[in-house]
């Protein structure tokens, strides 16, 4: 006898706010549509990221920790006492990894930070809560050893883009004390077209590689966890994207500025999910200067 179908899969019916599950995974589906212009994008991001590693003093496949994908790129400020702007590649969990993040290193380098970008194990291979894990380890590392290349153990700026952003704002809500530090050293975050509530995840599609329940999903979505401690953040999506990724972005930024967080709040006109790239190295952009700013230059 075939297993019934459950109960969120069945046609028609609304699994998510007003969404049928056709309509929840299209809001989530950030592949598509593919078009020449999104390709095009992908190879500038992919040849600057090249360029920059060929170009720039790097040291590349630092370990963190034990395991094969516990690796940091790192770019070191040209000064010491720099800030350190610490990055989390994205890629729905499941894909990329640091060499794609060293396009962004050229601008914040160049304007006097230390750039660090890290890898993780991907999904599935690894669950949510191990890579989450990993990430407060590389945090860990790299303030255990920032005074290495250049930088300010107390003085670290997260950067994240899509899971990057989640990734980063579970770094906002964690308790360091229990990593072996004595005081949270975030003084800074941004955070892009990320997701901070996963209970539409455990209910489309990415769950496939997700595998997330009612209670991991509560457990692993940083806006439930948002510390009391303020520290400025930056909260951007583009004006393209998808009204469920514009949901997420928006409820974190109020949830932050609830808290009396001092959050700047930006909309980039046009861009679709990943369209902050080029914002990110354009340093007219009003995103590029609000990093720069939190930064301190």
């Amino acid at each position: 006898m075939a297993k019934p179908a459950a109960p969120w899969r069945i046609k028609g019916k609304k699994v998510y706010r007003n969404y049928s599950q056709e309509e929840l995974d299209a809001q989530y589906d950030v592949a598509a549509p593919e078009t020449p212009e999104r390709a095009r994008e992908r190879s500038w991001a992919a040849e600057s990221s090249a360029a920059a590693r060929k170009t720039m003093s790097c040291r590349l496949g630092v370990a963190y920790g034990a395991g094969a994908d516990e690796k940091l790129d790192i770019f070191p400020a040209t000064r010491p006492g720099a800030p350190v702007l610490f990055d989390i590649h994205g890629g729905y969990w499941k894909q990329f990894s640091a060499a794609d993040e060293s396009l962004y290193a050229p601008v914040y380098v160049g304007a006097g930070a230390a750039f660090v970008a890290m890898d993780y194990t991907l999904a599935p291979n690894a669950t949510l809560d191990e890579i989450v894990r990993q990430c407060r380890a590389a945090l860990a590392w790299a303030v255990a050893h920032a005074t290495d290349f250049n930088g300010d153990p107390a003085r670290i700026h997260l950067l994240g883009r899509s899971a990057g952003g989640h990734l980063c704002a579970m770094m906002l809500a964690t308790d360091w004390t229990a990593h072996g530090l004595r005081r949270n050293p975030i003084v800074g975050a941004t955070l892009i077209s990320g997701l901070y509530d996963l209970e539409p995840i455990m209910l489309s599609f990415p769950n496939e590689w997700c595998r997330l329940d009612a209670q991991s999903a509560y457990r692993l979505s940083p806006i439930y966890h948002l510390p009391a401690e303020k520290l400025p953040a930056i909260v951007a999506w583009g004006g393209a994207e998808t009204g469920e990724f514009k949901h997420q972005s928006q409820d974190l930024a109020v949830a932050l500025q609830s808290r009396g967080w001092p959050t700047t709040v930006i909309e980039i006109p046009g861009a679709g999910h990943s369209g902050s790239r080029a914002e990110l190295v354009n340093r007219d952009s009003p995103l590029c200067r609000a990093v720069l700013a939190q930064l301190g230059f």
